[in-house]
């Protein structure tokens, strides 16, 4: 198919279609800071940003230097930045705070979101020139936050106008603006901060590749959008996942007889600006921007269910919680690396120091390792969803082929890039699938909603095209019924989305046939490691269950000059009788201290026909403490024995997996579940009706 004729022509009836769009572009842009504005101004709306971590842009605001502060020291300020829990507290008067104030170095918080900072800032000193407060108010920032809020929805407006006529595009972004989903994420500012950012350098990329423009246009637009990048790695650096990307669309998707120095040109000015910029955070990307934490956090069972992924007999982790990672990766750190992290309880590991740097990266390539197909199917898991956010949501994904299908035939080489984009942007949530990190890719959905609908409005609107009109700015293209041809279909359309669909599958296919052989390997040799007998005694349970059967779980001296978190696994062999196979088997395993350092789990088993052997890893410190685990009386009837196993420098990851006497029988990967059957996330392993995989203590 022909190019859409462009709208930059040098006509009089172009300028003024122009001119609209950047009218309407500013209407969404003010209809949306209205709407972010009135929604966080609401009393039952609970921000949450790291307020706790705005020294810096108080004392800035106040006329002092951008520094940290010892708050625990100053009982004014750490008040009010614990807006997160004292919500009372929304305005602190520059005049309270003394003229000697302790400070410190800025965190790597602080560093990292620099810019988010300098933003409240800013926003706050302005206030207090123009005499609106007397000092930084948290209700303050409410219009700023509004201002992004607006700004995402005039980038998409300018996003979805490149593919679609008006109608269609105004009819798209307004459901994104009063998507209730979107609207929710702007009380978590700092991970919505990126979203104007990701929309509208996404914007600039599609403008560079629909339109063969200039040496100078593509350098000023490229500038423009390592700008863009450059301040929004300072709000929060998960934009930094649009790099790839944007290297590959400069460099082999521009249109156009462009030379390979020219794009080299036009990729270093994006590169040279992105680091200006973003230089206070750039230069600090060390431990943090290492994705290991996220992604142990991601392989956890808390989020199977989110993403519909259904487990084998293991799984990496069973609770989502930082401390439990913090933990995790702590004691993979002294057992197998030899290096001891600096721990901050409450706050977890010194993310920016080289130590954590180097271990995180040896972490990662363990988990890419051990589980390179469950990453993988995490990534897939995820562009699924992201299909399910539009409109259509139980059938979105045939709405997001078609417009893929409609886009290839349009253009290949922007259809092969959309694709791409797709399942990269829409997959990265993936690696943590929370609310906050996963909400702005509703977008993709959206768009791939208004190429349909485009393509409707087109088709009700085809005679025009017979009669030469090709484009117009409401209505879009319409496209003759001549070209409408199997073939044409065939050869733009099918074949393309096929090949990228073999291309996953396979891609997917080999991974969990390494993944598979690998973790045979690796789970026997944990299975197969001696480990001490233990005797549990039945008794009135501490914890005030009405359960009998308890095992104590000894408590260690540490020697902290050598290392201060060690873990041990828990082996639990089961009967393969049939009264203990027939019905659940419940086990309780308690960690002694406060909610922050409390791993406890209620587990509910579900035996295979075969012996078999549960391996649960026990995690200790100076401060954490594993106390007790507890069977009731048909639990501990089924028990034939119990051993604490030593893990041994050749065992890297710990994962929780049920081993029975045939393994080879068990595909030890995990699947996606399609609705084809009931959905069950661990084989071994019953979801509590309210309180899921993990039951609090107590709780059951």
């Amino acid at each position: 198919m022909k190019n859409i004729r462009s709208l930059l022509e040098n006509t009089p009836a172009c300028q003024a279609s122009i001119r609209l769009d950047w009218g309407l572009a500013t209407l969404i842009l003010l209809m949306g800071l209205g709407l972010g504005w009135n929604y966080l101004a609401r009393s039952d709306v609970y921000q949450s940003f790291y307020q706790s971590e705005f020294a810096p842009a108080v004392l800035f605001a106040c006329g002092r230097d951008f520094q940290n502060v010892v708050t625990d020291e100053v009982p004014e300020l750490f008040a009010f930045l614990r807006r997160d829990r004292d919500r009372s507290r929304h305005q602190l008067p520059c005049h309270t705070l003394p003229e000697q104030i302790p400070v410190t170095e800025i965190s790597g918080f602080q560093y990292t979101h620099h810019h988010l900072l300098f933003l409240a800032a800013l926003t706050w000193k302005l206030a207090i020139v123009l005499g609106i407060h007397d000092g930084p108010d948290w209700s303050s920032l409410n219009p700023v936050f509004g201002l992004f809020y607006g700004l995402s929805g005039a980038f998409f407006f300018g996003l979805c106008r490149l593919a679609m006529g008006r109608f269609a595009t105004i009819a798209i972004v307004l459901f994104f603006l009063f998507s209730q989903h979107h609207l929710l994420g702007l009380a978590s500012f700092r991970d919505y901060a990126k979203i104007p950012f990701l929309i509208g350098i996404l914007f600039i990329v599609a403008d560079l590749l629909k339109n063969n423009y200039s040496f100078h246009i593509m350098v000023t637009r490229s500038l423009l959008a390592g700008t863009m990048m450059g301040i929004g790695v300072g709000m929060r650096q998960d934009i930094l996942q649009l790099l790839p990307l944007i290297v590959l669309a400069i460099l082999f998707f521009l249109p156009g007889p462009v030379k390979f120095l020219q794009r080299l040109t036009v990729l270093g000015i994006y590169v040279l600006f992105f680091v200006l910029v973003g230089y206070p955070t750039v230069s600090r990307l060390q431990g943090e921007s290492n994705p290991s934490f996220n992604l142990s956090q991601g392989l956890t069972s808390d989020f199977s269910e989110m993403l519909e992924i259904e487990h084998s007999i293991y799984e990496d982790g069973y609770i989502f919680h930082d401390m439990y990672t913090y933990t995790r990766i702590k004691e993979f750190a002294e057992r197998v690396e030899k290096v001891s992290l600096n721990t901050v309880i409450r706050s977890g590991l010194d993310f920016f120091s080289k130590n954590y740097t180097d271990v995180s990266k040896h972490y990662l390539s363990e988990m890419l390792f051990h589980y390179p197909a469950d990453i993988l199917l995490r990534f897939i898991a995820s562009a699924r969803k992201a299909a399910e956010s539009g409109i259509i949501k139980k059938h979105g994904i045939f709405i997001v082929i078609s417009a893929m299908a409609i886009i290839f035939w349009y253009n290949l080489r922007i259809g092969i890039f959309a694709l791409m984009a797709f399942l990269f942007i829409g997959g990265m949530p993936g690696l943590l699938f929370v609310a906050r990190h996963s909400g702005h890719v509703k977008f993709l959905a959206l768009f791939c909603h208004g190429i349909v609908l485009q393509a409707f409005i087109s088709w009700l609107f085809r005679n025009r095209a017979e009669e030469g009109k090709v484009s117009h700015p409401w209505i879009g293209y319409s496209w003759p019924r001549s070209s409408l041809s199997f073939s044409k279909i065939l050869l733009y359309c099918l074949l393309p989305l096929t090949v990228f669909m073999l291309l996953i599958s396979s891609t997917l296919w080999i991974v969990r046939w390494y993944q598979n052989n690998h973790l045979q390997s690796y789970l026997a040799h944990i299975a197969s490691l001696p480990g001490e007998h233990l005797t549990g005694y039945f008794s009135e349970s501490p914890t005030g269950r009405t359960w009998a059967y308890s095992l104590k779980l000894q408590s260690e001296k540490f020697d902290k000059s050598i290392a201060n978190t060690y873990a041990e696994y828990l082996a639990i062999t089961f009967s393969h009788e049939k009264n203990c196979q027939s019905v659940p088997l419940m086990i309780g395993l308690d960690y002694k201290g406060t909610s922050v350092l409390n791993f406890s789990r209620q587990m509910t088993l579900q035996l295979p026909m075969e012996p078999a052997t549960y391996f649960h890893p026990i995690y200790r410190s100076s401060e954490i403490k594993p106390e007790i685990i507890e069977f009731p009386d048909q639990a501990a009837s089924c028990i034939q024995e119990l051993k604490k196993i030593k893990i041994t420098d050749t065992i890297t990851l710990l994962p929780i997996f049920m081993w029975p006497e045939n393994p080879e029988k068990y595909d030890l990967y995990h699947t996606l579940w399609l609705g084809w059957s009931s959905y069950q996330p661990f084989p071994f392993m019953i979801k509590h009706k309210n309180n899921g995989f993990n039951v609090k203590q107590g709780d059951g």
